[in-house]
């Protein structure tokens, strides 16, 4: 069996600034004077590694007071262009889907409801399935385990190099979309196997892009 895994934040959802706009005001609300393009690179690398290397210390309370913040602003989350397109094409084609947040499960209802593809998504590992965040792979291979796959027979799509750098650790590659705010050069030399606009874009080039090997070609 093969599958393919997809980053939700960034990726499939159109959250990334939405969680740097949260966090800053966190941040800020606590006395923390941090310019919001800071927040916004870490965006991707989970709350514990945002606070140790913003204010050099996790902090259960302000992420706590974060998640509250990024609740306000669910209202305004999108499903990026060619989401559930993609995701269904995927299926179509006989991989597993396995979604991975390192949101709370909490929020896995209102990112489904956001994407609006359940009847493509085969598994969905959040922050709970992962003993720690990013960029140590643990999402990845949260992911991996609870799809019943194994690393040769998968394909990571992000959106941060920090995407890249886990699924590589959990043995990997990743093909990238540029739409969690990560510029193609920075992808492409962190080590995305391709670089793509959106998902739609991906979607359209399937059949010659990497995912291409994990999927069956339609004739």
């Amino acid at each position: 069996m093969t599958g393919i895994i997809f980053r939700v934040e960034g990726t499939l959802v159109d959250s990334g600034y939405l969680d740097a706009l949260a966090w800053w005001r966190t941040l800020r609300d606590a006395g923390h004077d941090v310019p919001v393009a800071a927040v916004h690179r870490l965006i991707g690398t989970g709350g514990d590694n945002v606070l140790r290397v913003l204010i050099g210390h996790d902090d259960e309370d302000l992420k706590k007071r974060h998640e509250e913040a990024f609740t306000l602003l669910k209202p305004d989350l999108r499903p990026i262009r060619g989401a559930a397109d993609l995701l269904r094409e995927v299926k179509s084609r006989g991989a597993r889907v396995v979604l991975a947040t390192s949101a709370p499960e909490e929020d896995v209802a209102d990112i489904r409801r956001v994407i609006d593809a359940d009847d493509a998504i085969d598994h969905f590992a959040s922050a709970g399935d992962a003993a720690a965040t990013r960029p140590v792979a643990n999402i990845f291979i949260a992911a991996l385990g609870v799809g019943g796959l194994n690393a040769r027979d998968a394909l990571v799509v992000g959106d941060t190099v920090w995407d890249v750098e886990a699924a590589r650790a959990a043995g990997m590659a990743c093909v990238c979309v540029q739409t969690g705010g990560t510029g193609r050069t920075d992808l492409e030399q962190g080590g995305a196997m391709a670089v793509y606009g959106d998902v739609a874009d991906l979607l359209a080039d399937i059949d010659r892009s990497p995912l291409a090997r994990f999927v069956m070609r339609r004739d």
